[in-house]
């Protein structure tokens, strides 16, 4: 026996319609209603899942931040490495400048 809304079935039944028509009108309605709960159900799952996928997204995203800030102070340091390269180009350089200047004083005299 198939399923049948029998509020709908009442409602057909006081309003003239004949049994077998009420009927099967009843249960064309408790189909529909079934197929709409089934519905409701798989959205209900859908959500669970899209949920999850937020989740690790977020997840994602809090290790893209802690990767970001490893990169901002490895970018510190390499700013300090830089000065200091800096400073010891200058420091050859005046190196270099005085031994040609100390060998051009000792080739002059020689």
């Amino acid at each position: 026996m198939a399923i049948m809304l029998s509020k709908t079935y009442d409602a057909l039944i006081s309003a003239g319609a004949p049994d077998d028509k009420a009927r099967d009108a009843a249960e064309e309605l408790a189909d529909y209603e079934n197929r709409l709960a089934s519905i409701d159900n798989q959205l209900a799952i859908m959500n669970g899942h899209f949920a999850a996928i937020d989740g690790r997204f977020a997840a994602i995203e809090s290790r893209l931040a802690a990767i970001d800030g490893r990169f901002a102070g490895m970018d510190a340091r390499l700013s300090a490495l830089e000065g200091k390269l800096n400073v010891v180009i200058w420091a050859m350089g005046i190196n270099a400048a005085a031994t040609i200047a100390i060998l051009g004083v000792l080739l002059r005299h020689a």
